[in-house]
């Protein structure tokens, strides 16, 4: 097959060493594979090189405006890796996405869906917080009501915000390839809401969502478009017997269009 190799628009070494390594497993494969940078021009040289499927790394190693990626490659009709646009799309905002997964039964720590305001008092959440905003990939951390004060007069007024309680237990991630599932942890609890997560946001390849175990399994963060070579997950996949060959054919062969 033919792959084109989506890669970020900005190098950086450590990520070229994994593109390279997926480029040589794709090539050790069979597979003829054409790289290239995330540009404007995108729909243009996919119609152009007409890929068997697009290998989209893009949206994996750069964050800002890459949400849109499968919406091109949806009006291309191109096959690609990782999710589609509503998925990236539901997990990069959460102030649609933790409503619609505690409605789903996923239980997530404690949190608000509040207005960037100068005049908000009190959140009634427990203090040190985290402020997720939509479109945004990290989270900005406030420690009391003072940091919540002076960050919110920085923030755009009216601006519809996540503040959640922010956990200290370590966080453990679980990988979901298909109806597989990749983790270090031995905790049956972990695998219902992940399942649940998964489905629901309709995912196609790999996801990671990571949860805090204290009493109970707390969703704290979901990747949809995570690193395939990332070292925990690939201790996961080695004790499932899988190894990067088989992760990168996985992914080929769970390609697809919404």
């Amino acid at each position: 097959m033919k792959i084109f190799l989506l890669k970020p628009s900005v190098e950086i070494p450590a990520v070229n060493l994994k593109i390279g390594r997926i480029k040589d497993i794709l090539n050790q494969s069979g597979h003829v594979v054409v790289e290239q940078c995330l540009s404007k021009n995108l729909f243009s040289q996919i119609m152009a090189e007409k890929p068997d499927v697009v290998f989209n790394l893009a949206s994996t190693f750069e964050w800002e405006n890459t949400g849109y990626i499968p919406a091109i490659l949806e009006i291309a009709a191109v096959p690609y890796t990782g999710s589609g646009f509503l998925t990236l799309s539901l997990s990069r905002n959460p102030t649609k996405l933790l409503p619609l997964l505690e409605k789903s039964g996923v239980r997530l720590p404690p949190y608000r869906i509040v207005p960037a305001s100068r005049g908000l008092s009190s959140p009634g959440l427990q203090y040190p917080l985290d402020l997720c905003r939509d479109g945004y990939e990290e989270k900005i951390y406030l420690a009391d009501q003072l940091s919540l004060k002076n960050t919110f007069e920085k923030l755009p007024q009216g601006e519809e915000l996540v503040l959640r309680e922010h956990l200290h237990e370590k966080a453990q991630s679980v990988f979901m390839l298909g109806s597989q599932v990749f983790s270090l942890s031995t905790d049956p609890s972990l695998l219902s809401p992940a399942l649940t997560a998964y489905r629901l946001l309709e995912a196609r390849g790999l996801m990671r969502l990571d949860f805090t175990l204290g009493e109970e399994p707390l969703l704290v963060n979901i990747n949809a478009s995570p690193d395939p070579l990332d070292g925990a997950f690939l201790k996961a996949a080695a004790s499932a017997a899988w190894d990067e060959q088989k992760i990168i054919r996985t992914l080929i062969e769970h390609a697809g269009r919404d």
